[in-house]
């Protein structure tokens, strides 16, 4: 009996990790935060993932809860949509549902790009949304003197389909590629956009560019990609750090700092010991006591 109940057990709170997210609350205490900024919020969502796998009216429930919060600044770290095809503008009305105190911003991730680059991109800043891509921008947060600058990396270089082995239709497609080269040029890209008044935050899909923002000496960056790894035996045993050098929370190297979020959605319907979430980061200046 001990089988099938296990298989019983775990399908349930796998189920139940699909259909709910939580509300991750944490506090970074960065060393080189101007002291202005200490208390600033930011509601970091991540890998919503809208497609087929979004259980039904899970997106307004997101945008709700992202509203709830009455963050300072929302940063939204990729992959918007699901490889699974849905309407861009399915993304783009979610976009728009999402409120800020002082400022939005977002980059794209791997399913965003991996259909059809120009399509994505194309509609998403016709829509006159926030889309970094190897761009940064600056908000001035209520109250505070010290502005913030987001520098957002895109998911890596335009290759045409024909030159990575794709036929058909998407043979004259253009695709963005990712390489840990790729992710070093555009931290590269976007340090060099650096403004010296400003307390800068990296925003990059996948978690490894926080090498590359640690030889850069940028204090925050905000990843998502990994889902917390998706399915984990424990919170130390599973395909998170399998496959990650970084894939769940907070990780430190000299004088930076990443945060990864598990995300929202699935890029296939299981989740095990790795709660979606929406993570609300308040900035503290100084060493934790």
């Amino acid at each position: 009996m001990v089988p099938p109940l296990a298989a019983i057990g775990i399908a349930g709170r796998s189920t139940f990790e699909i259909e709910h997210f939580r509300i991750r609350r944490v506090e970074l205490h960065l060393p080189t935060l101007p002291s202005d900024l200490d208390g600033v919020t930011i509601a970091h969502v991540a890998d919503l993932h809208i497609g087929k796998f979004l259980p039904s009216g899970m997106a307004e429930r997101v945008a709700e809860a992202t509203n709830a919060l009455e963050a300072d600044v929302v940063a939204f770290a990729g992959d918007l949509l699901d490889i699974s095809g849905p309407r861009v503008t399915d993304g783009i009305d979610f976009i728009r549902r999402l409120h800020s105190r002082s400022g939005l911003v977002m980059i794209e991730g791997n399913h965003d790009v991996m259909v059809d680059v120009d399509r994505f991109e194309g509609e998403v800043l016709s829509a006159g949304l926030p889309l970094l891509r190897d761009e940064t921008k600056t908000f001035n947060v209520s109250g505070r003197k010290t502005p913030i600058q987001f520098l957002g990396i895109s998911w890596g270089p335009f290759y045409n389909g024909a030159d990575i082995g794709r036929s058909g239709k998407e043979a004259n497609r253009r695709f963005r590629m990712p390489s840990d080269v790729a992710r070093a040029a555009s931290v590269k890209a976007v340090v060099g956009q650096r403004q010296p008044n400003a307390f800068p935050i990296l925003l990059a899909h996948h978690p490894h560019a926080f090498d590359h923002a640690t030889e850069a000496d940028l204090p925050l960056t905000l990843s998502g990609h990994t889902h917390g790894g998706q399915i984990m035996l424990t919170k130390r045993i599973g395909a998170g750090p399998l496959r990650y050098k970084y894939w769940t929370g907070l990780y430190k190297n000299a004088n930076s700092q990443l945060f990864v979020s598990n995300g929202i959605g699935n890029w296939f319907p299981l989740r095990i010991n790795s709660p979606a979430e929406i993570v609300h980061i308040t900035l503290r200046t100084g060493n934790l006591a």
